[in-house]
């Protein structure tokens, strides 16, 4: 499991100065409330902008993201994440690999015929794992073995050899969930998530002083 962390730190300082004018247990309560609320709101906001970058279906995300939980005694919440990246030919689309080119006769201009047998046909694989562009893999797959990936047939998973043995092989991955949200999508989650605390932070603040909470 990976837990994605953002800092907040300088929007609950601008409040924990008005602890001091209420009890610990109740104020300490307010503020975890308000932690769980983002959580459960930053959930979605996650699931949004990686369904908008990335090209990967809603039940996958859906699956590798945890619902929201305390951070035990101390202040704040986690949204565990699981680590697993999506296979390229499974979960993120792939083109290429090795075709069957099926046998044919050719007629010669003497009048005789040659037979071409069928065979493979090896082309670099492509993969749609970032919306609007497509990955290239490379020619040898230097951290799993360093041999090429391979397809067989025009669908399903790319693997690698891992040795030079014909076995085992291995399941050429992108990425996981943990990378998509720290690598393009993590401003405009933050962002939001910091506004949305802000604003459960004051409504929840305001009940505080009313007696509400």
């Amino acid at each position: 499991m990976f837990s994605m962390y953002i800092d907040v730190s300088d929007v609950v300082g601008k409040l924990m100065y008005l602890s001091g004018r209420h009890e610990v247990g109740v104020f300490h309560a307010m503020m975890q409330r308000t932690f769980m609320e983002t959580g459960r709101h930053a959930r979605p906001v996650i699931k949004r902008e990686i369904l908008k970058e990335y090209e990967v279906k809603s039940s996958w995300v859906d699956d590798k993201l945890g619902q929201p939980r305390p951070l035990g005694t101390e202040l704040g919440c986690l949204i565990p994440i699981k680590s697993k990246r999506g296979a390229i030919g499974g979960i993120y689309v792939a083109t290429g690999g090795m075709t069957r080119v099926q046998g044919t006769v050719q007629h010669m201009r003497d009048g005789t015929t040659r037979n071409r047998k069928a065979h493979w046909r090896v082309r670099r694989i492509n993969a749609k794992i970032v919306k609007g562009q497509q990955s290239t893999m490379p020619e040898l797959m230097a951290h799993q073995g360093g041999n090429p990936p391979f397809r067989n047939g025009m669908a399903g998973v790319a693997f690698t050899r891992t040795t030079k043995a014909r076995l085992p092989i291995a399941s050429v991955v992108g990425l996981g969930v943990p990378q998509m949200p720290i690598n393009r999508s993590r401003p405009a989650i933050e962002a939001d998530i910091k506004i949305y605390l802000m604003k459960r932070l004051q409504h929840n603040y305001e009940r505080l002083i009313l007696g509400g909470l």
